[in-house]
């Protein structure tokens, strides 16, 4: 689907027609603001002069108009600094040593209207939900939430998610991150475009813009590109850092169709906290438990710990890493899972799962993951001649589960596992 902006002057009737041969308007000049940047752009027919305010600063401006967009220089400190600068609708985006800004232009200010509503004020409206993960979160009245597992997919009020589908033009997910434990870190950009297809276009880097959440700063990461049709898309993932949870609401979709929502979106990450997990409810969708699937446990004394079969596996196993990849992934997304046992050199073991939700929208991925993490104690066990993996977990019931080698492949019972060095 591809969302169309229509611009509608309101033209008195009074003014004569428009001379078709007359120079287009200039767009250039007004007011431009985000959280962090404020550029004021005054004159026209080409010649700009302005101020930059940022932290404090008021940095004045002189730029030209070059092609379709305006290169220029600000002064501070008695020094000038380059910057060029593109208009695309509403947004301004201003590049300088390989910095990069996007901003909006602000409206005229109504005398008679009522103040605008804080950022807090925003942020404490709408209805509140907690994912099974426990995260918290507002969304405006008229929008619904789906849970798929750990995650939480935001559906706007006419927006129907067709995962199976081949034209979602948005779609906004919740969840954790675990690998998140400072919105800064370097990390959250390479693994996210480390997702990107090798034929989507990067028309710029990635451009950071800090926010302000509910418990604490967060950031906003935005990547603009076009997919393999020529369809300019938009990847936004906003960040936050509650009680050691990296939380995340990534949007997806339309350039055009994000840009229109972004305001109440932002109200939803400024929202993002913190509640603890859920108990775990009865649903067909529960996020699958990152251990193996336990089987009735052996008994009697035909458990043997120091047998040939058991020597074998357990010199198979030891100081490695097991993994299994399983999910549900349509042509357009769908649900994934990781699970990792690490089975120590020292009989102790921890494991973690990881859940993920993937939208392909014209040849990007947007995904949104929660984790699991446990630990405990292992070993090999022969019972009947068949050799078992043991696994005793604190605060769980030991799981056995059955190990066969199936030409070179090493299954968990029903379910193979990739058996590797620990990274």
């Amino acid at each position: 689907m591809k969302t169309l902006l229509i611009a509608i002057a309101l033209v008195p009737a009074s003014l004569a027609a428009q001379n078709p041969l007359a120079p287009a308007a200039d767009r250039f000049p007004g007011v431009f603001s985000n959280d962090q940047l404020k550029v004021e752009i005054r004159g026209g027919g080409g010649q700009y002069t302005g101020t930059l305010h940022f932290q404090g600063q008021a940095l004045p401006l002189t730029a030209r108009r070059l092609g379709g967009g305006m290169e220029g220089t600000f002064q501070s400190q008695g020094q000038s600094f380059a910057f060029k600068a593109a208009l695309e609708g509403d947004i301004l985006t201003l590049t300088t040593d390989g910095a990069s800004y996007s901003l909006r232009r602000e409206a005229g200010a109504n005398p008679l209207a009522s103040p605008r509503p804080a950022t807090a004020a925003a942020a404490a409206s709408g209805k509140l939900h907690q994912n099974p993960a426990g995260v918290l979160f507002r969304i405006p009245e008229d929008w619904q939430v789906e849970h798929a597992g750990e995650l939480s997919v935001i559906v706007p009020a006419g927006v129907t998610i067709d995962p199976n589908g081949d034209n979602n033009p948005e779609i906004y997910m919740v969840g954790i991150n675990s690998e998140i434990r400072d919105v800064n870190d370097p990390r959250l950009v390479e693994s996210t475009q480390s997702e990107f297809g090798e034929n989507v276009k990067l028309e710029r880097a990635v451009e950071k813009e800090p926010f302000t959440a509910a418990k604490g700063p967060g950031m906003m990461f935005t990547w603009d590109f076009r997919n393999p049709q020529g369809q300019r898309m938009r990847l936004r993932i906003h960040a936050v850092v509650v009680n050691n949870q990296g939380l995340v609401l990534t949007a997806l979709g339309h350039r055009e169709r994000l840009e229109s929502r972004q305001t109440a979106v932002r109200q939803v990450a400024s929202s993002l906290d913190f509640g603890g997990p859920q108990a775990p409810a009865t649903t067909s969708q529960s996020t699958p438990s990152s251990k193996p699937a336990p089987v009735p446990a052996p008994s009697g004394p035909n458990i043997q710990t120091d047998t040939p079969l058991a020597r074998q596996w357990d010199q198979r196993l030891r100081g490695k890493m097991l993994t299994q990849m399983s999910g549900n992934v349509g042509s357009s997304g769908g649900y994934t899972s990781s699970k990792k046992i690490y089975l120590n050199a020292d009989g102790t073991f921890h494991y973690s799962s990881s859940s993920l939700v993937t939208v392909d929208v014209g040849g990007a991925f947007g995904n949104s993951g929660g984790s699991e993490t446990g630990k405990g104690w292992w070993r090999v066990i022969t019972s009947q001649n068949t050799p078992n993996l043991e696994l005793r977990a604190e605060g769980e019931e030991t799981v056995y589960v059955p190990l066969t080698d199936q030409d070179g492949k090493t299954f968990l019972g029903a379910t193979r596992f990739f058996v590797t060095d620990p990274k």
